[in-house]
């Protein structure tokens, strides 16, 4: 959870006087386990109810308004605990629901949590957990009631946190394409732990997004404050961004982008996303840290590799425990050390740590909750060579583990090879060239092709306003109407590559059989060098990855432009 929210949490909660009128339900067709629960909540003075299958809570949904349920997955009929959630759509609207299953997978959690679940809870279910995770939800609840009033939706006017959903969209479709390709290893038992930890990652950053654009509904005459949060919700998009691009460096090498950053500034930011986690399992983290100049780094990168070494850590010291972060210079590296007194690694499993999709943790214990995938060290690996860096790890079972990364000082772009500085030069010459006026493009026609209308119209506006007569096409089919009709209209084609219907390779075969005038610009959202490879090697001029940015956008226009203009 980021600071800022944690310390608003905070003061909403402080000002909550919970009330005696919540009311909560057990579904579940074990009576062993609903009289345990019903034991372990008993302390919240809260009417409780219980029933054991779907048509009794149908009909106690239809009496009570319940602020909390906690729902068994498999039921004794042919329904499950979803079917149930979708049936009461419209009575559950103000009620938190905590999933319990003993049959767990990384698909039933991902539709859980779309369907609005508040938390999911594997069985034999953590009694102390589970009750944490019922004060939280009734708190949310009190705190979403004494609010109700002031809550306006404002997504849709707000292109940042439209462009959020969709990487959120993009990051879940591309979890489960990573997850497809490894369901016959079970390695990959502990993804939908990553899943979890990714829902929560977003769930933070949408509802910094959220608060913003809420708090500047009530102000819509102070210019400086709606542009203060239209800044912070920037920021924000751009931190979703980040972890959409992490979570891609699981299914594919992604090279680093280097900015001057702050160490020290990075390392606590990961920390305070996973406090949660330290404090559900009762670990405490101490930091020697040393003031360390700026260098270059990939932030978002190496916040993986910290995250990971973090998760790991908790893994390790299952009954609590300390974490040590140190930070220092040693000869022209700068140096993050992390140390746990958890139970350690054998000298024999230290030597398997980096192969992927080997795990330490035992796939044989009870609780199946902490089982590792095997990718989270060998991608960190990667990542701190990436940065011409090392990792090291030093390990004593019962004592501790102690991972040490080395990174240079030196400023690593200086070190890149050949192409990359071609490629620096290369856009160092597009910045000084003069960029072409809108009046010198006046005449010329453009389409826009995308299902998903924010997308359209945003890319139509930045068009127009460079001189462009601009048309906008949902779909591949659309499109080819749109040339056939007009077929010497269009000197511009930005294409979306996943559509319904005809989707943009489809269309863009077509194109270049039928109509030779157009430039194309491909654009996906999914990422990938393959994709981008293909659209080019089938004609298309450029490969545009989500999120685009406009001032990249310039020079790719200024350069069509050019050769417009020439021919």
């Amino acid at each position: 959870m980021l600071k800022s929210e944690t310390i608003a949490h905070q003061q909403l909660s402080s000002k909550i006087k919970t009330p005696l009128d919540h009311r909560i339900l057990v579904v579940d067709d074990e009576e062993l386990f609903r009289e345990i629960v019903v034991q372990s909540l008993s302390s919240f003075n809260h009417q409780i109810d219980c029933v054991s299958n779907y048509n009794d809570a149908l009909e106690m949904f239809h009496k009570h308004q319940y602020s909390l349920v906690i729902l068994d997955f498999m039921l004794v009929s042919n329904k499950t605990g979803l079917d149930l959630i979708k049936d009461s759509a419209n009575r559950l609207e103000d009620t938190q629901i905590i999933i319990v299953t003993g049959n767990p997978s990384m698909e039933l959690a991902i539709e859980a949590f779309e369907h609005g679940v508040y938390d999911f809870f594997t069985k034999p279910a953590d009694l102390q957990r589970l009750k944490r995770a019922c004060r939280r939800a009734l708190d949310y609840n009190e705190i979403h009631r004494q609010q109700k009033h002031l809550n306006v939706d404002l997504l849709k006017k707000n292109q940042e946190l439209q462009e959020a959903n969709s990487q959120l969209l993009t990051a879940l479709e591309e979890a489960k394409t990573f997850q497809a390709h490894l369901a016959t290893s079970k390695k990959m038992a502990g993804i939908g732990e990553m899943t979890a930890s990714v829902a929560h990652e977003f769930n933070n950053i949408l509802g910094a997004i959220r608060g913003y654009t809420q708090l500047a509904s009530r102000k819509p005459n102070d210019s400086q404050f709606l542009l203060n949060s239209h800044v912070k919700i920037k920021e924000a998009v751009d931190k979703a961004i980040k972890v959409v691009r992490n979570l891609l460096l699981f299914s594919k090498r992604i090279k680093p982008e280097f900015e001057s950053a702050d160490l020290n500034s990075a390392i606590n930011e990961t920390i305070t996303l996973a406090q949660y986690h330290l404090e559900l399992n009762e670990i405490q983290v101490v930091k020697n840290m040393q003031a360390i100049e700026p260098f270059m780094f990939d932030v978002g990168q190496l916040q993986q590799v910290f995250l990971n070494l973090i998760t790991n850590a908790t893994h390790a010291m299952k009954n609590g425990g300390k974490l040590v972060i140190e930070t220092f210079i040693e000869n022209e590296y700068a140096i993050a050390k992390f140390t746990d007194n958890g139970t350690g690694i054998s000298e024999e499993l230290a030597e398997k740590i980096w192969i992927p999709f080997f795990t330490t943790k035992d796939k044989n214990q009870a609780n199946e909750d902490n089982i590792g995938s095997g990718l989270g060290l060998y991608v960190s690996r990667q990542i701190i060579e990436s940065h011409r860096g090392t990792i090291e790890v030093h390990s004593t079972l019962n004592i501790g583990t102690s991972f040490t990364l080395k990174i240079p000082l030196a400023d690593t772009c200086n070190n890149q090879n050949e192409d990359d500085i071609k490629i620096r030069l290369a856009e160092i010459e597009k910045a000084l060239t003069p960029k072409t006026t809108p009046e010198a493009m006046t005449g010329l026609g453009a389409m826009v092709v995308d299902d998903e209308p924010d997308i359209r119209h945003v890319l139509a506006r930045f068009l127009e306003d460079k001189g462009f007569t601009v048309s906008e096409a949902s779909d591949g089919r659309e499109c080819l109407e749109y040339l056939r009709a007009k077929p010497q209209g269009f000197h511009l084609i930005f294409m979306d590559l996943n559509m319904p219907n005809i989707d943009g390779e489809q269309a863009l075969h077509i194109i270049k059989d039928e109509f030779p005038q157009p430039s194309v610009f491909m654009m996906s959202g999914f990422g990938g060098s393959n994709s981008a490879d293909k659209m080019l090697a089938l004609g298309a001029e450029r490969y545009i990855s989500k999120p685009f940015d406009l001032d990249e956008l310039d020079d790719f226009i200024d350069s069509e432009m050019k050769r417009f203009n020439e021919s």
